[in-house]
């Protein structure tokens, strides 16, 4: 089996080591072009996505630095969280009352479920809108207890 052709092996040897090295650099040529190339271009284009992204970060943190320098970030008042956050978990308070001279809600629960009132403190607080500032806790039976709180918002 032939592996070179005819009119190839009959050419002198300086001929046949011009035509090979024209041979390589036109395949080195056709892979550059057919994959180093688009992968490079595929490269930049990445690279130009992941700073555009991380551009868009940090203008979108140095807004919310403004945002909470401006005292914002709270998206409900407290009022407005206690009465939908009572409601979800179903605690019916015997008493909500307002101070507007301190600024504090004081509820008072005659019978309700230790477990149940956890979660809804925990919600609370995971939503840094309430601070305990007193509780008074008696229990009443197994799960079940009495409950003076003071909260206030922060």
């Amino acid at each position: 089996m032939k592996l070179l052709p005819d009119w190839y092996v009959a050419l002198e040897s300086r001929v046949q080591k011009r035509i090979s090295l024209v041979a390589f650099i036109g395949i080195m040529g056709l892979l550059y072009w057919l994959l180093w190339q688009p992968l490079m271009v595929a490269k930049t284009l990445e690279m130009q996505r992941v700073s555009g992204a991380e551009e868009d970060l940090r203008w979108l943190l140095h807004k919310s630095a403004e945002v909470h320098a401006l005292g914002g970030g709270k998206s409900a008042t407290l009022s407005g969280v206690l009465d939908s956050s009572l409601k979800q978990y179903r605690l019916q308070p015997s008493k909500k009352v307002f101070n507007q001279r301190t600024g504090e809600w004081q509820l008072h629960f005659t019978a309700v479920d230790f477990r149940e009132l956890l979660l809804w403190l925990n919600r609370l607080r995971r939503d840094s809108l309430a601070t305990i500032v007193s509780a008074d806790i008696n229990r009443l039976s197994a799960g079940r207890i009495q409950v003076r709180l003071t909260l206030t918002e922060g």
